[in-house]
């Protein structure tokens, strides 16, 4: 199964592009602006129906914010 990571440092710089404050990008998507700053960091990863309204928030269509993730070598019984 394919999976993604969220481009946290690209939705930043769009949200500092657009002149928005992580606390408003908040508000739109219904979290803490702490919460917006650990998805921007990478250190958190965004829910569908968050991650859908971050893209509102930031006037971007949804696989815009999207890359694939590398699948974990442990998951897949694969040796490092």
């Amino acid at each position: 199964m394919k999976t993604y990571r969220f481009k946290g440092l690209q939705a930043r710089r769009r949200r500092e592009l657009l002149g928005l404050s992580a606390r408003e990008v908040a508000s739109v998507a219904g979290v803490s602006e702490s919460v917006v700053c650990a998805y921007e960091r990478g250190t958190r990863q965004p829910g569908g129906i968050v991650y859908r309204k971050i893209c509102e928030a930031l006037g971007v269509d949804s696989d815009e914010l999207l890359e694939p993730r590398e699948p974990d070598a442990r998951a897949s019984g694969s040796a490092a």
